[in-house]
């Protein structure tokens, strides 16, 4: 799918679990979205119409809760997987149900823009900015940062790049990106045709 530039940004909420990559806070974590899990599915619900959504092939319970909030409030009219929360209210209280079944997750505020950012700012001097992640729109959100400069990292790009990454792993700057993703693509050639998407991350105060 290509999107176009009309599109973004898209700016909402993500509920991430700990990294398993130290020293990186981007969305490549798998982000809490409805799942089908078949092995936790009601096989005898009678779902009368299929905008009901995930939520209700699923039993009462924590999960049929979360995953029926996440799709009452999830943000509209962008690319289907990419599921954003509309506001933080819902995003906490999605963390307070999930929390005690799957774990800590952390609210990440999230604008979303494409490879032509020109309605993007360079930098913010915003004390809850973690920085700026390249991933997919969606799906696994795969990291060009994280794959190609934290997990097994490309040596060329670690000598060009690394030293541009702060504490969170992530950009700090909107400058080395354009360089950065076309220098990815030539070290990862099953990339070389992915579409990209630049994230521009906060972190959320807990409680609220």
């Amino acid at each position: 799918m290509i999107m176009s530039a009309s599109q973004f940004p898209w700016k909402g909420y993500l509920l991430l679990p700990r990294s398993s990559v130290a020293g990186y806070r981007g969305v490549d974590r798998t982000p809490f979205e409805p799942t089908i899990l078949e092995s936790e599915l009601d096989i005898s619900s009678e779902i009368h119409d299929e905008d009901e959504g995930i939520s209700a092939y699923y039993p009462s319970g924590w999960r049929r809760k979360a995953y029926r909030l996440y799709e009452n409030n999830r943000v509209n009219g962008i690319y289907a997987s990419t599921s954003l929360l509309t506001d933080i209210h819902t995003s906490r209280e999605i963390k307070k149900i999930i929390e005690p079944h799957i774990g800590y997750h952390e609210i990440i505020g999230c604008e979303i823009y494409g490879m032509e950012f020109d309605q993007l700012q360079n930098n913010s001097q915003d004390s809850n900015f973690l920085g700026y992640d390249i991933a997919y729109p969606g799906g696994d959100f795969y990291s060009a940062v994280l794959n190609g400069l934290l997990l097994n990292p490309a040596p060329l790009l670690l000598k060009e790049y690394s030293h541009l990454l702060n504490e969170y792993g992530l950009f700090i700057s909107t400058i080395p990106i354009k360089g950065y993703l076309s220098h990815f693509r030539q070290q990862v050639p099953s990339e070389s045709e992915s579409e990209f998407c630049i994230y521009k991350l906060f972190s959320i105060v807990e409680g609220g």
